[in-house]
């Protein structure tokens, strides 16, 4: 199942969806867009123009997380692809996929994406660390690496990543607790990885992605930032279980507040309006069966 999330995206999807249709031509895929309470008609266009393609329609913005959980809800099969509607398949080997996606070990898979816009920078390779008590996410390839060849990474990229349904549904899906926007991909493999399920890059095709199509549309700059600040926060709150690197992490954020960096003051207040969200979550979670400072070893090896 191919789940296209959508908020105000009928251009996008006029830009894409056909071609997308076109390069991936097969009965046994299952198209699913799922709209976030969009105004600009994409419901009765899709009825008109794609009539094959399942419309999921929610009556109000609820942001990616919620929006593509729901496309997942929907969806009949046993393999989800979940796919940005600013993206364009080039190509995709999909039975290579389904057959990596069997791997007891696998939770996610995402192919080669490039961003024409930024000189073709290459998004698949994901990893992260540690540092001065910030865990600190990293979207492109280390120069080592040789990304013609398939390795670990420490998150999908929510954009165009295929997951196997079951473990999907077993983490709980997306989170809304990152909506409207970021850090709920790298939520799901992080929680994922804590269960000792990998998200891998593996060179299965290319996809190519008009960055920030939709969320540059609707947010300015400073709000995209404040948002992300504060989810970047959230997600350490919610997903750390290291005690060294919890206590080095609450020792950099009394730093920030002493010091008055009034970017991360405002972000850590924001953040604690959830904070009985993030203590439920940390209570009724499985306990983590790989450290977390395995997982970002092993997203950069």
């Amino acid at each position: 199942s191919i789940i296209i999330p959508t908020y105000n995206g009928r251009h996008l999807l006029a830009q894409t969806l056909a071609h997308n249709l076109r390069a991936l031509e097969s009965p046994t895929i299952e198209w699913i867009v799922s709209d976030d309470g969009s105004d600009d008609d994409t419901a009765e266009w899709m009825a008109e123009h794609f009539p094959s393609v399942k419309v999921v329609k929610s009556l109000q913005n609820r942001g990616f997380s919620v929006t593509a959980h729901r496309g997942a809800l929907a969806a009949t099969s046993e393999i989800l692809f979940f796919l940005n509607n600013d993206m364009k398949i080039s190509d995709l080997d999909l039975s290579r996929l389904l057959d990596e996606l069997a791997c007891p070990d696998i939770f996610a898979i995402v192919p080669t994406i490039i961003r024409p816009s930024k000189d073709n920078a290459f998004e698949s390779i994901t990893w992260g660390y540690f540092k001065g008590g910030w865990l600190t996410p990293e979207s492109y390839p280390p120069e080592s690496v040789d990304i013609a060849e398939s390795r670990p990474i420490l998150w999908a990229c929510g954009g165009a990543m295929a997951v196997r349904r079951d473990r999907y549904f077993a983490l709980g899906g997306f989170d809304p607790l990152f909506s409207p926007f970021y850090f709920e991909d790298l939520d799901l493999s992080y929680r994922a990885w804590q269960r000792g399920w990998a998200s891998w890059y593996m060179p299965l095709g290319t996809i190519l992605h008009d960055h920030q199509a939709t969320i540059g549309r609707l947010f300015s700059q400073s709000q995209v930032a404040k948002i992300h600040r504060r989810n970047h926060y959230l997600f350490m709150w919610r997903n750390l279980t290291s005690t060294r690197l919890l206590v080095s992490h609450f020792a950099t954020i009394a730093l920030k507040l002493v010091t008055l960096q009034w970017a991360d003051i405002g972000a850590i207040f924001s953040a604690l309006r959830h904070i009985k969200i993030v203590l439920r979550h940390r209570r009724h979670r499985p306990m983590p069966t790989v450290p977390d400072l395995t997982i970002l070893e092993t997203s950069r090896t």
